[in-house]
């Protein structure tokens, strides 16, 4: 009796095999390849962030509607790519994720190691090679996001400003598509660089990220100083031995200063009414990081990205020492003497048109 029960369950499954080898053999490998779900996430109290990338071929060309999955919380969860070839999860908990592409006329990719940061986007760039679906080809590691500095969060609600505006699109990047949050930020460091603003901080802002300048002194027409006088605190020294040499020593004259923050962002800002000091004002592009890390620079840009210019301007009216200096605004400015407005700044220190803009 034992024999034949062993029998019996032995021929059921050489017939399960064999029936699944004929739907095989007929209908070939299924498009869609089982897909482990093996994210390996924190608490999801720890915070929410996001996934983006870019599908492409070999040539560069982008490939939309393909298939994106990956695992989120033990679930699958599946996307198409757009028609710029890009996907995006959001709303995903603290951890490392994978993400396998699929597409009809490509074989499948795999890329592991996606480290999502709460309030940050994991980015990358997937190539897809030409063959016909099989087992996952596993995306090499020069694909994966590599690890770059942290970037200190700039105030949600920015700083009651001298002066701010968003600025009209940039032309060169407008023939450009899709393009980067990075490509924004080679636009703006690009301009800033070629006038002398080397030191800058950058931080995080919520859909994209914030640049801010060095304090400078500049003309009261908005014109930046030439250097040593640019950034120096104190108002620019009379030749030695003069009148005003002396004057300058024992009664500094006024200076005026000036701070520029770029934020780029899909979201709507909501000014706050409360200004910096000059202190925190001064001290942006020290707390903030050197360079935009590359986990951001690689997020693909949407369509309702907007740059946004603010900009400080203070005005030294007492001993000339940094901390004495007042922001200007309509309540402060001296009577009589009209604030210059946010296209006057950039267009006086010539950022206007080193950002191509017309």
């Amino acid at each position: 009796m034992k024999i034949t029960s062993s029998f019996g369950l032995c021929l059921l499954c050489l017939l399960t095999a064999c029936a699944r080898h004929i739907v095989h053999a007929n209908f070939g490998t299924p498009p869609s390849i089982e897909i482990g779900c093996d994210a390996k996430m924190l608490s999801s109290s720890s915070g929410q962030g996001s996934l983006s990338g870019v599908v492409s071929d070999p040539s560069g060309a982008i490939i939309a509607n393909a298939t994106v999955t990956t695992c989120v919380q033990g679930a699958l969860r599946s996307t198409k790519t757009n028609g710029a070839g890009a996907f995006s999860f959001s709303g995903l908990p603290f951890g490392t994720y994978s993400v396998t592409v699929s597409s009809q006329g490509f074989a499948q990719a795999k890329i592991n190691g996606l480290t999502v940061n709460p309030g940050s986007s994991a980015s990358t760039a997937i190539t897809l090679k030409v063959g016909a679906v099989s087992s996952p080809v596993m995306v090499t590691a020069t694909n994966a996001p590599e690890e770059t500095p942290k970037l200190p969060p700039f105030p949600v609600d920015p700083p009651f400003a001298s002066t701010h505006m968003q600025l009209p699109p940039f032309p060169k990047m407008q023939a450009r598509t899709p393009h980067s949050l990075g490509d924004y930020d080679q636009a703006i460091s690009g301009a800033l660089e070629q006038l002398g603003y080397v030191t800058k901080g950058y931080f995080y802002y919520p859909g994209g990220f914030a640049l801010a300048t060095r304090l400078e002194q500049i003309k009261p027409d908005g014109e930046s100083l030439n250097p040593p006088d640019r950034f120096s605190k104190l108002p620019p020294a009379p030749k030695l031995f003069s009148v005003d040499y002396l004057r300058h020593i024992f009664i500094p004259r006024t200076g005026y200063f000036r701070i520029i923050v770029f934020i780029i962002t899909n979201q709507a800002i909501q000014e706050s009414d409360q200004p910096p000091t000059v202190d925190i004002a001064e001290g942006w592009p020290d707390h903030g990081v050197s360079r935009l890390p590359s986990r951001i620079a690689k997020m693909l840009a949407v369509q309702d990205e907007t740059v946004n210019v603010y900009v400080y301007e203070f005005d030294n009216t007492t001993a000339g020492n940094v901390s004495d200096l007042t922001l200007l605004t309509e309540s402060t400015i001296a009577p009589n003497v009209p604030l210059l407005d946010a296209e006057q700044h950039l267009r006086e220190s010539h950022l206007w048109a080193a950002l191509g803009l017309p």
